[in-house]
């Protein structure tokens, strides 16, 4: 799909016209990468699409991701890197992750700021940012996440786009898995709280004679494992990984840590601030105050899951703690070449994304996601996964 070097030359020749789009990376040429890139344009006999289309293209597959994002509860990646590697835009693998993560960060900071500009926020109040999210947490899980961000774009610019196209594919697997087990865990939780069964979690007992591994070390490898799990994801495959990140806390949690029912009660209510940074992980970016903020708030004070199949807390955690690598992610892309042209393809796309968040999004809030629409997501992404690792071979 790629011709790099010389064979930019005879492909643009080609009767199947290919438009260049840009980048070279930085050192890309020294160290053995492609530095120029060709993108196909459409199908064989057809004309290169023109700047104007190829942003019109990207603005509507932004705008459809973020509002598909929003509404399932889940990062707008997932459906913008599949649809971006076919026709009529058909980049390769490599491109479509440097331009997703591209929108993946612009939207992380824009929630964060609007959460930190809101009347009620003190963000540099440890105080009130320790009732908000837990602060050590973020603290690991960013660094963490960080470095594994960087070395997860570092690999994928070393990939061949076959490998990556397979990786692509065995990991839209694992999320279409990961959509189907958060539906049976947060309709499991429901069933039991319409049942009356009692849901507080109560630690194993111990064998005799063997203590308790100590909760600052346990805690600590936990935290260090997923947050480079995270920064992994965010790297290799563009997707924003905060809605992957808080269920699987609160399901590995023991008592008293992050993710667990006891961590998870509210002391105080965080306000729009709180509302602004669960919209950035499911994809909202505005700061305007979500009912639903309380209501999971509430659920999560009782040991109820809320309908992301984690706690407001939790959440609220993750989606911070993932700034600074989506950023990271973000800028060792750019600098690789990965990231297609800002004005014609990544800012587009990006902008769509907040767009169809913060406009699509909201409209759906009356309409809820039911089981069969998750059911049919999972079989979409399973069944491109195994197209893609066909593809791959």
């Amino acid at each position: 799909m790629w011709a790099p070097g010389p064979a930019v030359a005879a492909a643009v020749g080609r009767p199947a016209a290919r438009r260049l789009l840009t980048l070279g990376g930085r050192g890309g040429a020294a160290r053995g990468r492609p530095r120029w890139f060709c993108v196909p344009a459409g199908p064989p006999g057809e004309q290169p699409l023109s700047r104007k289309r190829l942003a019109l293209t990207a603005l509507g597959v932004g705008a459809a991701a973020g509002c598909m994002g929003t509404w399932f509860e889940m990062s707008h990646g997932v459906v913008c890197i599949p649809v971006l590697t076919l026709p009529p835009l058909a980049l390769s693998q490599q491109i479509a992750v440097g331009t997703t993560v591209f929108g993946v960060a612009a939207r992380q900071v824009l929630a964060a700021t609007l959460s930190a500009m809101e009347p009620d926020a003190q963000a540099l109040d440890l105080d009130w940012l320790a009732q908000v999210v837990d602060v050590e947490a973020v603290g690991v899980l960013t660094a963490t996440g960080t470095a594994a961000a960087l070395a997860g774009s570092a690999l994928a610019a070393r990939l061949s786009p076959q490998h990556m196209r397979r990786l692509n594919g065995l990991f839209l697997i694992g999320v279409a898995t990961f959509v189907q087990y958060r539906s049976f865990r947060v309709n499991a939780e429901l069933e039991q709280e319409e049942a009356g069964e009692a849901t507080e979690q109560t630690p194993a007992p111990l064998p005799a004679g063997q203590a308790p591994p100590p909760a600052g070390a346990s805690e600590a490898a936990r935290l260090v494992l997923l947050g480079a799990a995270s920064g992994a994801c965010l790297g290799l495959f563009g997707i924003g990984p905060a809605w992957m990140l808080a269920p699987v806390l609160t399901a590995t949690a023991p008592p008293g840590q992050l993710g667990s029912k006891e961590a998870s009660a509210p002391v105080a209510s965080p306000g729009a601030a709180a509302a602004a940074l669960r919209a950035a992980a499911s994809g909202d970016p505005q700061p305007t105050f979500d009912p639903d903020v309380a209501s999971d708030a509430a659920a999560a004070a009782a040991g109820m899951l809320g309908a992301t199949g984690t706690d407001e807390r939790t959440m609220r955690t993750c989606t911070l703690a993932m700034v600074l690598p989506s950023l990271a992610a973000a800028a060792r892309h750019f600098a690789l070449g990965h990231v297609a042209s800002a004005t014609t393809l990544a800012i587009p796309l990006a902008t769509g994304a907040i767009l169809g968040s913060a406009i699509g999004g909201p409209q759906l809030a009356d309409v809820p996601c039911d089981e069969e629409f998750r059911t049919g997501l999972s079989i979409l992404l399973f069944a491109h996964g195994l197209w893609s690792c066909y593809k791959g071979v």
